[in-house]
């Protein structure tokens, strides 16, 4: 129990499990983290990272490819410059990804997702979510809640079809949005407006 700092750069692969507290590790590429808060790996390809603690946690991604699991509590988790892959879990999150095509997903919770460079896929999952995409062709997708969102440059696609009233904004490209009848949308080239049951059809 307490405030821990770990270093568990060995070179071999290693399980930590880092227990209540605010703790900090430094790890290899291949070790598996349990319920650190603070978590900094170096760059390698195809790096994993598992948050299982119910705590608020934070990780910044490696030069590699990431699979993040942030799990339980109000986590920001943000990717690099390699394709990753980013889980919130529950808690209301803050996710980004980096300059590589990233998959976010934000699962329960008010999640705030940005894609930043690169062809992204947003999922926001439940709970009232802000979308956020950036340079390249992204999709944005929300859930049954009210949702934000915010296209950036690139044709993108916003599917916002779920039978609650969102607000979508488009941004520069050519842009798709699929949305329930009378959702306000602006700035959108292609305007698609369907019940939620035929939404990614």
């Amino acid at each position: 129990e307490g405030d821990d700092v770990i270093d568990a750069v060995d070179g071999a692969v290693d399980r930590v499990d880092c227990g209540p507290g605010d703790d900090r590790v430094e790890a290899d590429r291949d070790d598996v983290l349990a319920d650190c808060e603070i978590a900094q790996l170096p760059g390698g390809r195809c790096s994993r990272v598992f948050f299982g603690g119910p705590g608020d946690d934070e990780l910044f991604g490696s030069l590699g490819s990431d699979s993040i699991v942030a799990a339980a509590g109000n986590d920001v988790a943000r990717g690099f410059n390699s394709p990753d892959c980013i889980d919130g879990g529950t808690g209301n999150d803050r996710l980004e990804g980096g300059s590589a095509k990233d998959e976010l997903a934000g699962g329960d919770g008010n999640d705030r997702l940005e894609g930043n460079s690169g062809s992204d896929r947003l999922d926001g999952g439940g709970g009232a979510d802000e979308l956020i995409g950036g340079p390249g062709a992204d999709v944005l997708a929300g859930g049954p809640s009210f949702d934000r969102f915010v296209g950036g440059r690139g044709n993108d696609r916003i599917e916002a079809a779920d039978g609650i009233r969102d607000r979508i904004r488009c941004g520069r490209g050519t842009d798709t949005a699929i949305a329930d009848p009378g959702e306000p949308a602006r700035g959108c080239e292609k305007l698609r407006r369907v019940g939620p049951a035929s939404a990614r059809r």
